[in-house]
């Protein structure tokens, strides 16, 4: 039996000892930086350090919050830069499902419902950890989120007799949790129906986020992963490829953008939608087993209703373009190899049919709601040809990270004004020097490019209306295509 050398115990007990010293001083933070936070609420969100709520079981949550929060800090300490990474990495599963479950548990949501306290005259930072209750948001607390709870009394129903004088359909209008087949393409919604509406809600939020974190992390993966199998990745590329994601998924999760419209307009499903089928489909061509090839399909028919059915076309328009150049050079790139044995496409077909079937049944429930829709001024005959977006609000997206701890003081609202954190226009320029040096034009960046141009044009100049008829772009406007751009 190999006895361990003295050198290797060494490094043992210095990493042990390194663990249990960040361990220590994580818990130490946390605990007083939760016990500090009233002193900074209002500095930070304006909150009176007397309207914070330090009920023991909030302060609690707080403390783990924090800790979640920092643990990724006191792992690079402990374990180093490319040993956390890779733990991260290769627990990214096990560790996003533990955010959901503690949220859960917890009851963790980012609802501004606190709102209703306010209007009642009471303290509406009642039971809220960190943040404040947004006045702005009443499309979630009054309308989405407020409907949604509406569904436990009447059973979870397609349309809800209790919202209105007349039946209102809270699949297509509303988005709540319905209980119906179809919600198979919402699958936010399933807490409300297993876990009822206070975990549901709770799932809603957690499940959303982290999905949408992972989701992009992937996706990001995919990109920056060498194009030749016969390239293979050192170790300091491979780490490079994990920071690079790890960025760019924090900046799409956690951007003001997203977050001010999180629960409104369902942004976040249709941005999964586009990474896990993008991914989905890579891996798909790939595969080569039946098994893996039906659960990769399935994914994607899946998104594609979550894509489908998030019903906001001023985004989901020229989404869809982006969509499909990542879908075409996925295709591109394997595009010699594939090889789908006959039985795989009948499956495949099988699936597929049943994704179209699942849409009609949408269709024919809420026929009526989408007729109506149709002939209403505004979604339904909405004719943008673009070009009244100033330039300038093209190089705004970074400015709008301050308006959650800053009053707004312009002519819109925190909501409108935020954007992605894009830094308009590095990206553009860091890929013109990368042609010039490398002297070649790739198809996905260069096709990503001249999207971006026409989108551009789009808002600042404008287009012809037969243009914007044809590509459907009609449907937004030069303001809601500044978050595609991004």
């Amino acid at each position: 039996m190999p006895i361990p050398s003295e050198r290797a115990t060494m490094h043992i007990s210095k990493t042990a000892i390194r663990t249990i010293l960040a361990t220590v001083l994580l818990i130490a933070a946390s605990i007083i930086t939760a016990f500090l936070y009233p002193h900074f609420s209002n500095i930070l969100f304006h909150v009176p350090a007397k309207d914070v709520d330090i009920s023991p079981h909030i302060v609690l949550i707080r403390i783990l919050v924090i800790l979640i929060v920092l643990l990724p800090i006191g792992m690079f300490v402990s374990l180093g830069l490319s040993s956390s990474l890779r733990f991260m990495h290769k627990y990214r599963y096990a560790l996003g499902m533990s955010v959901i479950v503690l949220c859960v548990i917890c009851n963790i949501s980012g609802s501004s419902l606190g709102m209703w306290n306010f209007w009642l005259g009471n303290n509406m930072n009642h039971a809220v950890v960190f943040g404040t209750p947004r006045a702005i948001r009443s499309d979630e607390y009054v309308v989405g989120t407020a409907f949604s709870l509406s569904q436990y009394y009447s059973g979870y129903s397609y349309f809800n007799s209790l919202i209105g004088g007349t039946p209102s359909d809270m699949f297509i209008i509303k988005d709540s949790p319905v209980l119906d087949i179809a919600e198979v393409f919402r699958p936010f919604h399933w807490g409300y129906l297993l876990l009822g509406s206070s975990r549901g809600l709770a799932f809603y939020w957690s499940a959303r986020i982290v999905v949408l974190f992972l989701s992009t992390y992937e996706l990001f993966l995919l990109i920056t992963k060498k194009t030749s199998s016969t390239l293979e990745r050192t170790p300091r590329e491979n780490n490079e490829g994990k920071i690079l994601s790890l960025v760019g998924a924090s900046l799409i999760t956690f951007s003001p953008l997203v977050q001010w419209w999180f629960a409104v307009n369902s942004l976040p499903e249709m941005i999964i939608a586009i990474s896990v089928s993008v991914v989905c489909m890579d891996r798909y061509l790939t595969a080569t087993s039946t098994l893996r090839r039906i659960i990769y399909f399935s994914a994607i028919t899946v998104c594609g209703g979550m894509f489908i059915l998030s019903l906001y076309p001023a985004w989901q328009i020229p989404l869809f373009y982006i969509l499909l150049i990542l879908i075409i050079d996925v295709v591109r790139k394997h595009f010699r190899h594939i090889h789908i044995p006959p039985h795989d496409i009948l499956w495949t077909l099988l699936i597929a049919t049943i994704g179209i079937a699942l849409l009609l049944h949408v269709a024919f429930e809420s026929k009526e709601t989408i007729m109506s829709t149709l002939s209403t001024e505004y979604p339904g005959r909405r004719h943008s040809t673009g070009g009244d977006l100033e330039w300038r609000s093209l190089f705004s997206g970074i400015g709008s990270i301050f308006l959650s701890v800053k009053n707004y003081v312009g002519t819109s609202n925190p909501t409108e004004a935020s954007g992605f954190i894009d830094l308009f226009p590095i990206g553009i320029i860091l890929f013109a020097i990368n042609v010039f040096r490398t002297r070649r034009i790739r198809f996905r960046e260069t096709s990503l490019l001249l999207l971006i141009i026409l989108y551009i044009t789009y808002q600042v100049v404008g287009l012809p209306l037969w243009f914007c008829q044809i590509t459907l772009l009609t449907a937004t406007t030069a303001k809601r295509m500044t978050a595609v751009v991004a």
